[in-house]
């Protein structure tokens, strides 16, 4: 008994303690105290003679995260409600008790800072939205993301989607973010450059294991004959340039 804590909280300028913490304390069952309690409220008569003593409020069970009732009672209250536990260990907790409420009692007087109950659960309400919302955040992203799979899309431009995925979702401008992208070609801008079709660059391209991220990057694109998004490679300066020495072509400027 001598190492367990008594948490006695601040609940905006009167201090209490939980129903459950006194159940624990006293080895008493949580809905037989629960019964006290309202045993004495019946006895007190209307509800504005014991809003001084007790305060009806609710937890969450971490196991089965139901929520249950709980009272929340001031040192009047724990008064009243105790005087019938009897016995060594009883008496042993009242004393704690009293000597607890009476430190807090003091280190308000002295304007020692408290944790105010009810900023302590607005806060927790606040953080529980907050993660809520970062997690309806996140599947979203991961949705988006999602679509990325079996795609063969470059490293790059997965984390370009990524990023414009949590723009569209934070309505937030991610341009910082952005990674520095190379001015990249089409196989038909090649072909252009070096005097050839297309098809040709494609076929060299594919021939000599040339669509790998060093000579460019793949690409989502809409498909000329559908409206279908279809992988496209584009080529970089290097990628350009290997074409134009493996086709015997120089590169046509502009």
């Amino acid at each position: 008994m001598e190492n367990q804590l008594i948490n006695i909280t601040n609940n905006s300028g009167v201090l209490t303690v939980g129903s459950r913490e006194i159940a624990e304390h006293f080895e008493k069952n949580h809905r037989d105290v629960i019964r006290t309690i309202e045993n004495l409220l019946n006895d007190m008569g209307s509800a504005q003679n014991c809003a001084h003593l007790f305060i009806e409020t609710t937890y969450q069970n971490e196991q089965n995260k139901q929520w249950y009732k709980e009272y929340l009672i001031t040192r009047d209250g724990f008064s009243l409600l105790v005087m019938g536990f009897t016995g060594k260990k009883a008496l042993a907790w009242k004393l704690k008790y009293i000597e607890a409420f009476n430190k807090m009692e003091a280190a308000i007087k002295q304007g020692v800072p408290v944790i105010d109950v009810k900023a302590k659960e607005l806060k927790i309400k606040e953080d529980r939205a907050t993660a809520m919302l970062l997690n309806a955040q996140n599947r979203m992203i991961n949705t988006l993301l999602s679509n990325t799979e079996g795609k063969n899309l470059s490293q790059i431009a997965i984390d370009v989607m990524g990023i414009k995925a949590v723009e569209q979702i934070t309505d937030k401008n991610m341009n910082q973010y952005l990674p520095e992208c190379e001015k990249l070609y089409s196989a038909t801008e090649v072909g252009a450059m070096l005097g050839v079709s297309a098809m040709k660059v494609g076929k060299t391209a594919n021939k000599y294991g040339l669509k790998v991220d060093k000579y460019g990057k793949t690409v989502m694109s809409k498909s000329q004959h559908s409206s279908k998004e279809v992988p496209q490679f584009l080529y970089n300066d290097k990628g350009v340039q290997i074409l134009s020495g493996i086709l015997g072509k120089a590169v046509k400027t502009a």
